[in-house]
């Protein structure tokens, strides 16, 4: 099986629980972020309508670009879903950063590593959700076998995102509108020629 998170975007408040969760659990620095939340405002006062979701994170691709691009071979795609970096391998070049078609591995000036959402793979191997998910008040994501989460979604949103991008990836964005005003690429490409 393999696991995805579906962010459902219509329910998201901004709160930015997730955020708040992953560093706790990640031990991630106060200035830097596994995935940062975002607000777009859309039309104008009294129209006003404010979109949240969590944003800038690893896409978990089913074929990620990222993995034959390390030379170092830190970067593993696992059954389960998760592409992770060993950080301990991790030489800190821009080679996954520049073949990811999302440009998501980042770059800590202090450990000289490169660095991105692990889909809290050794909760995930414990049989618990992703920290993000668990801490979610509103239950806008979501985690569980991605067959089934892109059947829920298609079900309800007119938008779904992540299904064939980028040949399909384990993060899943699903809302009754344009999802493309996120600033996600509507069509993400590789760096890698």
């Amino acid at each position: 099986m393999t696991f995805a998170i579906l962010v459902n975007v219509d329910e998201c408040t901004g709160c930015h629980a997730c955020t708040a969760a992953c560093k706790i659990t990640n031990s991630v620095p106060n200035d830097l972020s596994f995935t940062r939340v975002i607000s777009v405002e859309e039309g104008s006062f009294p129209l006003l309508n404010i979109r949240n979701a969590p944003v800038e994170r690893c896409m978990h691709c089913l074929e990620p670009e990222c993995v034959p691009a390390c030379p170092v071979d830190a970067i593993t795609k696992h059954e389960e879903g998760p592409v992770v970096i060993d950080e301990d391998k991790c030489i800190g070049c821009e080679l996954c950063f520049k073949a990811c078609p999302f440009h998501v591995p980042k770059f800590d000036k202090e450990s000289k590593k490169r660095y991105k959402c692990t889909m809290c793979y050794d909760r995930v191997k414990e049989g618990l959700e992703p920290a993000c998910v668990e801490a979610c008040p509103q239950e806008a994501l979501k985690f569980g076998d991605r067959d089934e989460l892109l059947r829920e979604a298609k079900g309800w949103a007119k938008y779904v995102y992540g299904e064939t991008e980028a040949g399909g990836t384990s993060l899943i964005y699903a809302s009754k509108e344009p999802i493309i005003k996120l600033g996600l690429p509507e069509k993400p490409a590789s760096g890698v020629k």
